[in-house]
């Protein structure tokens, strides 16, 4: 808008100012023409009053001036006619007393001039701003369809608004930023805004920079925070369009980083499986784990998880448990095998210890509607990518035993306290190879005769010995669970009330259903 010293800056209208100069860069909204004596009910805030002085007859112009202020006038601009040559008395000394720039205009000088003026100022004025707008928002559409990718959106929108600007998880990490010279103790005061933005609140920098943290949410969750580098009440209706423009621009970005991100880590599962596949396999894994941007040096958290009714998780647990991790800065894949999802993490930088996130992580995820029977186990640290076979089989085993609990909760691997553990770290072979030799002829015979030698075995051992309970099983009479029994002995010449049979029977049984 324009201001008071601007319109009197146009020498064609010849405005001369004669009180109260301190007020002369006040913008103008609009004129006022009026001869009325009290304009207050008709006077809009941040208007240019404009009279003739016909109300001298009314008012005196102490009274005049004082009704020009209450009513939110920015000056009063006086038009000479040829029978009143001069300024009335007394109106200079009234609008110094309250401060409102007195003007004064030759009587050859419309009214109509000094109007048009104003309107012709406000309409270019208005034109540069829409033409700066489109301009902004034409490179905000550029860096949104570029590669540059968030950063390349923060920094164009920072420099068009001249104001720094930051973006920030849920979790107050800030992801990028366009502050210039931040130090640490200003990253935190961000990082806490941010973490708060649901309050939408304002910080103050150590260099008086006011922050507006302005939290964006998605189906009513928080999706991230926009910190903003003016106050509030500062911002304009056009900045807060160009604000939610760039939110919008931002989440579109979000949302493709997430979909290629989920894309790429359906395939998460083959590290796994290379790393359990030993040693011959290592350089393979070097070279997967650095596709997904893990360090194979590095030292690596593990963990394994499991629910006791994994549907009430809904679609997409793995991909939310990656990105709890991926939310704090930690790369991670976290693919789902077997009943389990496994967390392979790079915790090589510093930051928290991996079983404390652990329990964060079985927090949040207790938290969720209808989740029930949490189970976390964390391996020991896993120091490059030849441990990351044991730490795997370590949390299986830690999550196994924290599933055995009523309520779940998070077990960390202390030591082998589990036979399974101890028969997992064989390699496959000779897994497969001791299977072969104790099972090989039940599973033959079951094969060419159709029966269920094996299953009523596996029925035993469930019900630990317990002939009744595990007849019950497989609704067949004790007798004739008895006789099966009686059959696999022989095909195998094993007996079953030895306790080194019975054991060899049971391992190789557990090896043979892939533990």
């Amino acid at each position: 808008m324009p201001t008071v010293r601007q319109l009197i800056g146009n020498s064609q209208l010849r405005i001369a100012v004669v009180a109260a100069e301190e007020g002369l860069d006040t913008e103008i909204r609009w004129t006022h023409v009026t001869e009325l004596s009290d304009p207050r009910p008709y006077l809009n805030a941040g208007e240019l009053v404009i009279t003739n002085g016909l109300w001298l007859e009314e008012c005196s112009p102490e009274e005049y001036v004082r009704r020009l202020r209450e009513g939110g006038a920015v000056g009063l601009l006086f038009g000479l006619r040829h029978s009143v040559a001069d300024v009335p008395p007394d109106l200079p000394a009234a609008c110094a007393d309250h401060g409102l720039p007195l003007l004064v205009v030759p009587a050859d000088v419309p009214f109509t001039a000094i109007t048009q003026y104003i309107a012709d100022t406000h309409a270019e004025i208005k034109s540069a701003r829409l033409l700066e707008s489109i301009e902004r928002r034409d490179a905000l559409i550029s860096a949104a369809s570029g590669s540059g990718g968030l950063r390349h959106l923060v920094t164009v929108f920072s420099a068009s608004r001249h104001a720094p600007v930051a973006l920030a998880n849920r979790f107050g990490r800030l992801l990028e930023v366009a502050f210039p010279g931040l130090g640490t103790a200003d990253t935190e005061l961000l990082s806490q805004a941010a973490r708060d933005a649901g309050q939408q609140s304002e910080v103050t920098l150590s260099d008086g920079t006011v922050v507006s943290a302005l939290g964006v949410s998605s189906r009513g969750e928080p999706e991230f925070t926009l910190l903003y580098g003016r106050p509030f009440a500062e911002i304009t209706s056009m900045e807060w369009g160009e604000i939610n423009q760039l939110t919008r621009f931002v989440s579109i970005s979000l949302s493709r980083q997430k979909a290629v991100a989920t894309m790429r880590h359906q395939f998460a599962g083959e590290v796994v499986d290379m790393a359990l596949a030993g040693p011959h396999r290592a350089e393979e894994l070097a070279a997967r784990l650095k596709s997904f941007e893990l360090n194979p040096a590095a030292d690596f958290g593990v963990l394994a998880l499991s629910l006791r009714n994994p549907g009430t998780a809904g679609h997409g647990l793995g991909e939310w448990v990656r990105e709890f991790f991926t939310d704090r800065g930690i790369a991670a894949i976290a693919p789902g095998v077997w009943q389990e999802h496994l967390v392979i993490a790079d915790m090589g930088g510093e930051g928290e210890e991996f079983s404390s996130l652990a329990k964060k992580l079985f927090d949040e995820l207790r938290a969720r509607p209808r989740v029930t029977g949490v189970a976390i186990g964390v391996a020991r640290a896993a120091q490059g990518h030849h441990a990351l076979r044991g730490g795997l089989l370590q949390a299986r085993d830690a999550c196994r035993r924290a599933g055995r609990r009523r309520n779940g909760g998070v077990v960390v691997f202390d030591g082998i306290q589990s036979h399974e553990l101890l028969v997992s770290m064989l390699d496959p072979g000779t897994r497969e190879e001791f299977t072969e030799s104790v099972l090989r002829p039940v599973i033959t015979y079951d094969h060419e005769n159709n029966s269920d030698l094996l299953r009523s075995l596996r029925a035993f051992f469930a019900h630990d010995g317990r002939l009744s309970a595990a007849a019950s099983e497989l609704h067949v009479h004790v007798n004739t669970l008895r006789h099966r029994l009686e059959r696999l002995e022989e095909l195998l010449g094993r007996d079953l009330s030895r306790m080194e049979d019975r054991t060899d029977l049971f391992l190789a049984l557990r090896m043979a259903d892939g533990m």
